[in-house]
């Protein structure tokens, strides 16, 4: 498969997964543009955005959608390293668009909704294991234990086929598993750290036909 059929294919399970995965409807695009977050009426009202901020923001985000579609097309036959490039290009330009027109309460806040949004797999980034002292072994146990999940997600997809949306339940079930062996690397300490950088948790929309959080 193409590497970009394959990040297609990552992109699309992980937004399911983010979405449905224990209860909890976390909506993921692109790596670190959380423009599904922000589209989302509970996200506004948790943020307390006014009217004219939320009218600015739906006019960001749609040109942001318009410039993510350009950017794509415009990559076709580019290689990896240029795509990475010019992605992490376009991420920081909207991370800094969108934030903006928060103001600092917001954007703290922000910040710990996007934390609560990538889960266990936060762990991974080196600001959040800075953050939690982690040190070189516990690194590597949570990088493996990220990458494993990937490559289960990936061949978890391909091997489904035509079946992928009945086999989203199953797929969603491991990571949720492969989330808690993450956290199972941090001391008690750090979970406790871990949990606090997220902020007050927020009251994710429950999914109908899937089990409760904790399953």
């Amino acid at each position: 498969m193409a590497a970009v059929g394959v990040l297609g294919l990552i992109c699309g399970v992980a937004v399911y997964i983010h979405r449905h995965a224990n209860r909890h409807s976390r909506i993921w695009l692109a790596k670190g543009i959380d423009l599904g977050l922000l589209r989302q009426s509970f996200i506004r009202d948790d943020l307390d955005l006014s009217i004219a901020q939320q009218f600015d923001l739906d006019r960001l985000l749609d040109d942001t959608s318009r410039r993510w579609e350009s950017l794509q097309k415009s990559l076709d036959g580019a290689s990896r390293q240029e795509r990475m490039d010019e992605t992490e290009g376009f991420e920081k330009d909207a991370a800094a668009k969108i934030d903006a027109l928060l103001d600092e309460k917001q954007r703290a806040r922000f910040q710990q909704i996007r934390l609560q949004q990538r889960g266990a797999g936060a762990l991974a980034d080196p600001a959040i294991a800075a953050a939690l002292k982690l040190d070189a072994e516990q690194m590597k146990k949570i990088a493996d234990l990220k990458q494993a999940r990937n490559k289960f997600v990936l061949e978890a997809t391909q091997a489904a086929g035509g079946r992928v949306a009945e086999e989203f339940p199953k797929i969603a079930k491991a990571d949720s598993l492969y989330s808690e062996q993450m956290l199972d690397v941090l001391t008690p300490e750090q979970k406790s750290a871990f949990e606090k950088l997220q902020g007050k948790k927020l009251d994710w929309p429950a999914i109908p036909g899937l089990p409760p959080a904790g399953r």
